[in-house]
């Protein structure tokens, strides 16, 4: 999801899979944790990163002010939180706020 000319002096990702963690050879550090159950980021201390991006899960949170709270607490001033969206999701994980919506 980030662009392979981009130098950065650490990235921590997150997933539900450590495995699949593994493959992403630019991460300095790796967590999993399902923000469903556990919404927090107590892992990272305050006001540690410079950007947050979450891709295309957003639709599959149960728990999304929560987790969004603990992005604001992690970033630092005038970092960057960046949401992407899919075109598709899977109705059967997706959250009722997104799959009452009449336009899908």
């Amino acid at each position: 999801h980030l662009p392979a000319e981009v130098k950065y002096g650490s990235l921590t990702v997150h997933g539900m899979n450590y495995l699949e963690l593994l493959a992403n050879l630019r991460a300095t550090s790796r967590f999993t944790r399902n923000f469903n159950t556990d919404p927090s980021l107590r892992d990272l201390a305050n006001q540690s990163l410079d950007a947050v991006l979450m891709a295309v899960s957003i639709q599959y949170m149960q728990q999304p002010a929560a987790l969004f709270e603990e992005v604001r607490r992690v970033l630092r001033p005038g970092g960057v939180f960046i949401v992407s969206f899919s075109d598709r999701m899977f109705f059967t994980k997706a959250i009722n706020a997104w799959t009452r919506q009449r336009s899908m």
